[in-house]
């Protein structure tokens, strides 16, 4: 895996497994994350059906969190307050991928 050089550049693309339907997720963009969860939260949305749809790309937008915010806190030089709250991340990250996710507020 190559390091970023920046925080704003996009990850290394991973070798992502493909979900039922044979199409392979993709991490979502910031954008599109924002928008999906405004959507989730909609009220004429139906949850089963978004996360039939969209589950395969917001849990692979999770896994690479979690990969970037364990790499970050590798980082020789990091300030504890910053680490204590990439700690925070990374452990509200995994409970996300538990089989009784949470619901993002």
């Amino acid at each position: 895996m190559s390091r970023r050089l920046y925080p704003f550049e996009r990850s290394t693309p991973h070798d992502i497994p493909s979900d039922a339907s044979g199409k392979r997720a993709v991490a979502l963009t910031i954008d599109e994350l924002e928008l999906g969860l405004l959507t989730l939260h909609g009220r004429e949305t139906d949850r089963s059906d978004f996360w039939a749809a969209n589950g395969p790309a917001f849990r692979e937008t999770v896994l690479l969190a979690i990969r970037e915010t364990s790499d970050a806190l590798q980082l020789e030089h990091i300030s504890s307050a910053l680490r204590e709250e990439l700690e925070g991340q990374l452990a509200w990250l995994q409970v996300y991928l538990s089989p009784q996710p949470l619901t993002p507020n």
